[in-house]
């Protein structure tokens, strides 16, 4: 099974759009190298390249709430910071445990989870920030 990048995912936000592609691509990367059996140091690589591309990800999501002044983004910090956490630990996991079908169903697991979390949340920030913007422009 692999992510597309569907108009159901789309913000309308251009950079927060290229990112949630860019997000959908490494996690393709993860399971096409899991599926082609490629050595487990590749298929780490493509695990912490994930990683590291969602810690750089959401401080930019986090910025553009705030410049708009996003009423939740108290709780979406706390999310960020808690996946954050949740994808270091299953990073963690298998590094030290190895990829098994356990492992990998977890690491799967993690990534439904942000896609979903891009499809319900992002999606409300998204909202919000063309109010803002439309608003703006009305005035």
């Amino acid at each position: 099974m692999h992510y597309e990048f569907t108009k159901s995912l789309e913000t309308g936000h251009e950079i927060i759009d290229n990112e949630h592609r860019m997000i959908i691509q490494r996690a393709n990367e993860i399971l096409i190298a899991i599926e082609e059996g490629l050595s487990d140091k590749k298929v780490l690589e493509a695990i912490n390249t994930f990683a590291k591309y969602i810690n750089t990800h959401f401080p930019h999501e986090e910025a553009l709430q705030e410049k708009f002044f996003y009423p939740n983004i108290r709780f979406h910090k706390l999310w960020h910071q808690s996946y954050t956490k949740e994808i270091d630990l299953t990073c963690n996991r298998i590094l030290t445990e190895g990829i098994s079908n356990v492992t990998i169903a977890e690491l799967k697991r993690r990534i439904e989870t942000l896609i979903q979390h891009i499809l319900l949340e992002d999606s409300r920030v998204a909202k919000h920030i063309q109010s803002i913007i439309k608003n703006n422009e009305e005035k």
